[in-house]
């Protein structure tokens, strides 16, 4: 292939939105870590098992595996925060240490991508991960005490807020939710682990219609599939 041939080849993959082999590399993105007493410039990077910050002040700089990771929150498009197993010490109250970044450009949905597939722990995203299949499912709602509206999409591989609204949407894997419960016929409410502690934040959807034939059964399932095969491993053989 020509250079001219992969030049358009390039600029056709990144106006599709398409997600080519570079995608997949480590990520490093401009930002500033705030903090309570002011804020330092610095690198964010990402590896295949590890996030970093590097700053001019060695000191200061971070590296977690992310298996020392409790809990990854983006935010916003700009804006990721960083919840470690570390204690605040006694002002704190017990309460794990956190580190917030405000980025210089916008989070990609293939870095989002990147961290789903690698961070076990809970991952709370805003910014939703590349699709290559659409929706099984999908539903008008209007989100409570956010006055937000979008569409709830049931994936393979989880559920999605989604809205044009920076810092609202959401994309949870099936291990990311806790609950679903059918309030009644226009309300749907999500328990999805956010927060300090990977605590069970509710989030209720008022439906502008009736939910299509079969979505809440296959949400339901979802949710529901890792208790049922934890009591299933824990109740032993069914005696003859």
């Amino acid at each position: 292939m020509c250079i001219r041939s992969l030049v358009i080849v390039a600029v056709l993959g990144g106006s599709l939105g398409l997600w080519t082999p570079a995608d997949a590399q480590p990520f490093a993105l401009a930002a500033r870590e705030d903090e309570a007493f002011g804020s330092r410039p610095g690198t964010l990077r990402l590896d295949g098992a590890s996030v970093g910050f590097e700053t001019g002040d060695t000191k200061q700089a971070r590296r977690w595996a992310f298996d020392d990771v409790r809990q990854i929150r983006i935010e916003s498009s700009r804006r990721l925060v960083i919840e470690t197993y570390q204690s605040r010490g006694w002002r704190g109250a017990g309460r794990s240490r956190a580190y917030e970044y405000a980025m210089a450009s916008p989070i990609t949905p293939q870095m989002v991508a990147f961290l789903l597939a690698r961070v076990t722990s809970p991952v709370v995203t805003a910014v939703l991960p590349p699709r290559e299949r659409p929706a099984s499912f999908t539903a008008l709602v209007h989100h409570e005490g956010t006055d937000t509206d979008g569409t709830l999409a049931l994936y393979d591989d989880g559920l999605a807020f989604e809205t044009a609204r920076d810092g609202y949407a959401r994309f949870w894997r099936w291990s990311d939710l806790e609950s679903v419960l059918r309030q009644d016929r226009y309300r749907l409410a999500i328990g999805a682990f956010e927060g300090a502690r990977e605590h069970v934040r509710p989030f209720l959807f008022t439906l502008k219609a009736d939910l299509p034939s079969g979505m809440y059964d296959v949400l339901w399932r979802q949710v529901n599939r890792r208790s049922t095969t934890q009591a299933r491993s824990t109740a032993g053989p069914k005696e003859r």
